[in-house]
């Protein structure tokens, strides 16, 4: 039942750092896309496959495996968090206000 929950929580780090790339409906896009594609195809870096309860290894023959999934969900969350704060700390969002 975490799982999902977490996989979700990485989904919405990585579009947030996507959207500091590309616009917010861009980025809206590329990650609808990406789960799109994890309902059709069993990859373990389609999240979306980690977010479905029914993929799991324990329950389909085949599956994703949980514990590779929390691995790949982590080193993604915490990349998100480092590439963001990276990204955030070079943009000077106050002087964009000002003119």
């Amino acid at each position: 039942m975490l799982m999902v929950w977490f996989a979700i929580l990485t989904i919405t780090l990585l579009q947030q750092l996507i959207s500091l790339f590309i616009k917010p409906v861009g980025s809206f896009l590329v990650m609808a896309v990406f789960l799109f594609l994890s309902a059709y195809f069993m990859k373990s870096f389609f999240f979306g496959n980690y977010a479905m309860m029914i993929r799991n290894a324990l329950l389909c023959e085949g599956g994703v495996d949980a514990a590779e999934g929390i691995l790949i969900l982590s080193l993604v969350s915490l990349a998100s968090i480092a590439g963001g704060c990276v990204v955030y700390d070079r943009k000077d969002i106050l002087s964009k206000g000002e003119s």
